[in-house]
C-alpha cells in the first residue's frame, strides 16, 4: 500500500441536556453551532484528496458526516457500526447524583479504575479499543485503498489515539477530542503515525 493519511474526527457539538448526564451511545443531535463547526472541518478537508468517509451509527456522527461529505464532495458514506461510542449501559442518560443513589459506590470505583471499570450492562475502555475499534480500524486500513476521513466520538477517538501512540488507555483523558476536531495519521504499510491531534479549523 501507498503511503496515505487518515483523517480521524469527533462530531459536532451537541445539545446536552441540563444536568448533564452520563453520554455514551444515548442519541443527541447536532446543534446549529456543531453544524457550521462541521462545514468548517469539510472545508479544510476539500483539498484532502478524501476517497472514503466512515461514520458511527449515531445520529450526531452521521449528520456530521453528511456535512463533510458534502463539502468535500465523496459520497457515499458507509457506516462503522464499531465505531459508536462506549456502551455506559445502566448509566446512559442519568446524572452523577443519579448513578450514586441508583449504585451505591459504582461511581467511585470506576473513578479509581475508570479503563477497567464496567458499568452495570455496559464496556470498559479495554472493551471498546480490544473487542471492537483495534479489529474495525486494522480491517478498514487493510482494505480500503487512498485517503480517508472517519467520523467518530472523543471516547472511540481517544482509545484509538492511545493505540496509536503507545500509551496506556489511563491516559485517555490527556487527549483532548473537541468537537469537530481533526486528527491526523499517516499510514504506510501496517505502520501508523499520528502527525495531529485535535486540529480544529477555523
Amino acid at each position: 500500500m501507498k503511503q496515505r493519511k487518515i483523517y480521524l474526527l469527533r462530531h459536532g457539538a451537541i445539545e446536552i441536556p441540563n444536568p448533564k448526564p452520563f453520554i455514551g451511545q444515548m442519541e443527541l443531535p447536532l446543534t446549529e453551532e456543531g453544524r457550521e463547526q462541521m462545514k468548517k472541518s469539510g472545508e479544510w478537508l476539500k483539498d484532502k484528496d478524501i476517497e472514503g468517509i466512515f461514520t458511527s451509527p449515531s445520529g450526531r456522527c452521521r449528520e456530521s458526516a453528511e456535512i463533510v461529505a458534502k463539502e468535500t464532495g465523496e459520497q457515499p458514506i458507509e457506516i462503522l457500526p464499531q465505531f459508536q461510542e462506549i456502551n455506559l449501559g445502566k448509566w446512559e442518560g442519568k446524572t452523577v447524583a443519579e448513578v450514586k443513589r441508583l449504585f451505591p459506590g459504582a461511581y467511585e470505583a470506576r473513578g479509581r479504575n475508570f479503563d477497567q471499570y464496567r458499568p452495570s450492562g455496559g464496556e470498559n475502555f479495554q472493551d471498546l479499543l480490544q473487542i471492537r475499534i483495534h479489529p474495525a480500524f486494522l480491517k478498514l486500513t487493510r482494505e480500503k485503498e487512498g485517503n480517508i476521513a472517519i467520523i467518530a466520538h472523543a471516547g472511540t477517538n481517544r482509545v484509538l489515539l492511545s493505540w496509536l501512540l503507545q500509551m496506556p488507555i489511563k491516559g485517555i483523558f490527556n487527549l483532548d477530542q473537541t468537537y469537530a476536531g481533526v486528527n491526523v495519521i499517516r499510514q504506510n504499510g501496517e505502520k501508523f503515525h499520528v502527525e495531529m491531534i485535535n486540529y480544529v479549523p477555523q
